[in-house]
């Protein structure tokens, strides 16, 4: 068996290393200083009430929150129409009125809201974009 000097050096540094943790096995165990040993209960006793949450993660339900508003409003205009489409025949003509101006408003809101935040996201895009062309 041919080996070089390094790997024999490398088996006996393994070998004297077997053989420390083997005499090692009558050793008593360490102790822990007492006042380590009390914040790690402690540490314990209040456990982890919720998963981490990785990071940016506030960053997404944000983004969430603002498309289930936007779909929550979408829904909210739709549902009138709906209801304006399928009670025309009961309505009187003043509440004809008064629902068509309602529904007017809330699809103005709607657009103008919309439009917004349309204008903040491509604001936002365009800054970074400039941030990213001066690195």
């Amino acid at each position: 068996m041919n080996l070089s000097v390094p790997m024999l050096e490398l088996q006996q540094t393994l070998a004297q290393s077997a053989a420390g943790a083997a005499g090692m096995a009558g050793l008593p165990p360490l102790q822990a200083a007492p006042h380590e040993v009390a914040s790690f209960e402690q540490m314990m006793q209040r456990g982890v009430l919720a998963p981490p949450e990785p990071h940016g993660s506030r960053a997404g339900s944000l983004a969430s929150q603002l498309v289930l508003s936007e779909d929550e409003a979408l829904q909210t205009v739709s549902n009138d129409a709906l209801y304006m489409l399928n009670n025309a025949n009961q309505m009187t003509f003043n509440e004809i009125a008064a629902s068509s101006m309602q529904m007017q408003i809330e699809t103005t809101s709607l657009q103008v809201d919309m439009s917004m935040k349309i204008s903040v996201v491509e604001s936002s895009k365009g800054a970074l974009e400039t941030l990213m062309k001066n690195q």
